[in-house]
Formats: C-alpha cells, structure tokens, sequence
C-alpha cells in the first residue's frame, strides 16, 4: 500500500523551538508518510505564525492540519481562521483551553518530545560548590529577572554556588522586554553583544563575577554537556506555549528544576520538579515572588543527590498526528 504524501511548510533543524519540533517531527512523521513536497502532498501540516492562525505559507492539500504555540490573547481572526484546518493542534492543555474559550472546537493537544538520542540521563555531577542552571530565551516571558533576584538571595546560603545562563535571543527586541521588569536595575548596564550584556546585567544586580557564567548560543550537543555539569535548573517561566522544550530537556539529563506549573508547565505534572508555589494573572500568566522562587532553590539544593530519569519522545508526538489524521 502507497503511502500518503505529508509536506511540513515549517522550519527544519536548527537549536531553537520550531526547527527542533519541525526537525524531529518530520523524521517520525517519515515512518508513516511519504514526506514530499507541496505540489503533490495529500496532506499539509503546517506552523501557524501569529495570533490569529495565519500560516506560515499558502499551501494547501485535501487534509490541512496546523500547530500552534501562542503565549498571548488571540486575534479576532483566529476562530475564523482555525476552522480552514480539518486539525489544529495546540501545543499545550493552556492552549487547548484558550482555544475552546474562543470557541474553537476542532483543536487536539500534541506534546514535544524529546530527542533522547542527545538529551539523556548521566550520573549527577561531583564538585565542591552548587552549579545553577537557566536556560531559554532572555526575556520577561522567560523570568530571568526572577532567577536573578532570587539567585543574589541563594548565594547568602551558598556563597560559592554558580549561576550557568543559557540565555541567547535570535530576537533581541524580545530583549527588552525586560524592562518591565520590577526586580532589576538597568542603570549603567551595556555590551558590545549579548553576552557582555548579560555580564553586565549581572553584576550590576549584585552576582559577583566569580559566581555566574554566560554561555554563547550552543548546539544542543554542547548544551547537553553543559547540563550535565549543572546540579539543578530554575525555570520560573511566566507563560510558555509549549511545555517548555528546555525544561523538558534538563529533565531528561536526569537533573533536577525548579518551576513554575502554570500555563504549558502544567502538562509536566509528575516530573522531578520542585514546585514554585505561584498565582495567576489577569493574563492567565504565573505570578511568583522572588522569596518563593528562592525557597523552591533551597529545598532542590538540600536534594543535590537524588537523581530521576524523565523520558518524552517524538515518536509519541508523530502517532498523535497519525491517529488525528486517520480519524479525519
């Protein structure tokens, strides 16, 4: 029997969201379909580009389904523009929700995975001081300022702990959002890139020189290594779409996080992560304090050697899309 033909209109590869999931996607969607391209498709998956589910492209086949990530109010186009696909899947349970209170009734939830080929468990590390991890975009969305603040506390408990930021934006305009930030001082911080930008964010915000490390933008194999060397995470995210594609990875080093589980965190629900105890916005956002960001920090330190082992795979994502797609 032939198989159908499925073109993905999105990105594919690259160290970042939709290169990740189009990358992985399409490589377990292969053992179902014959991936193709546009003009011969029987089917078009395609990423949706803003908040009123525009697409990223004008192609169309006899089936079109669609996935989308959003971490603000929808469009007044979007319910309109959601029924053009047989499937629209949302990338989180707190999409799906934004979506049926917008009347969208054609919306299923598709989890990422996780490419366990690169993202795998290790022993938990042997050093003499605390090692922090933060990773994702540096933005308001993403809550570095918390993990700032709340970090200048920890090291009154641990002076010698180290703070590890993976914070590259390919977005520098999302950068500034920061500003809104009422937990960090701005004043006299500069640099010639990004990384010397966050240097300087740092120290005038009180972490010493020797207690933090700026990473460069990493491939995820190097990103993998620098995981491992870490003792736990800290993601007090204040919306994500997705489940939060670093968090997912951190976990499945086999290391320890401490998060928030609002918005997309929510769909991580039994995973080794010290809860930040955290209301909701307005927005339908998490709304934390430093005070408890820092006492989440504190008891995963006091767990340093525990260790679980957390396993999502994209295989499991592609046959989500195989079952939608076969009930169409």
């Amino acid at each position: 029997m032939n198989k159908q033909k499925l073109y993905y209109s999105g990105q594919l590869g690259g160290a970042y969201g939709w290169g990740v999931c189009g990358e992985n996607l399409t490589r377990e969607l292969s053992a179902h379909y014959q991936i193709a391209g546009p003009e011969d498709a029987d089917i078009v998956f395609m990423p949706l580009v803003d908040y009123d589910f525009n697409p990223n492209g004008n192609e169309r086949a006899r089936l079109n389904v669609a996935y989308t990530f959003f971490e603000a109010e929808l469009g007044h186009k979007a319910a309109a523009n959601a029924a053009r696909y047989d499937v629209l899947f949302a990338g989180s349970t707190w999409c799906l929700e934004r979506m049926r209170e917008a009347g969208i009734a054609n919306g299923k939830l598709l989890i990422q995975g996780v490419d366990n080929s690169i993202f795998y468990l290790r022993p938990p590390r042997k050093g003499s001081h605390l090692k922090v991890f933060s990773g994702g975009k540096f933005e308001w969305r993403k809550g570095q300022d918390l993990v700032i603040a709340a970090f200048r506390e920890f090291l009154k408990v641990h002076p010698t702990a180290e703070l590890i930021c993976s914070w590259s934006n390919r977005w520098p305009q999302f950068v500034n959002s920061m500003v809104k930030s009422p937990f960090l001082e701005f004043d006299g911080v500069a640099g010639a890139n990004q990384q010397q930008l966050f240097e300087s964010l740092l120290l005038r915000n009180g972490i010493p020189f020797e207690n933090f490390s700026v990473l460069e933008e990493l491939s995820q194999p190097e990103l993998t290594s620098v995981m491992w060397d870490t003792d736990f995470g800290v993601f007090p995210n204040r919306c994500e779409g997705g489940t939060n594609l670093v968090l997912m990875e951190y976990l499945s080093c086999g290391r320890r996080a401490v998060a928030n589980l609002k918005t997309g965190h929510a769909d991580l629900v039994g995973a080794d992560i010290h809860e930040i105890e955290c209301g909701t916005s307005p927005e339908n956002f998490a709304e934390q304090s430093v005070e408890s960001v820092l006492a989440s920090m504190l008891a995963c330190a006091k767990a340093r050697d525990r260790q679980t082992n957390h396993r999502w795979h994209w295989s499991d994502s592609a046959q989500v899309v195989v079952d939608a797609i076969n009930s169409l």
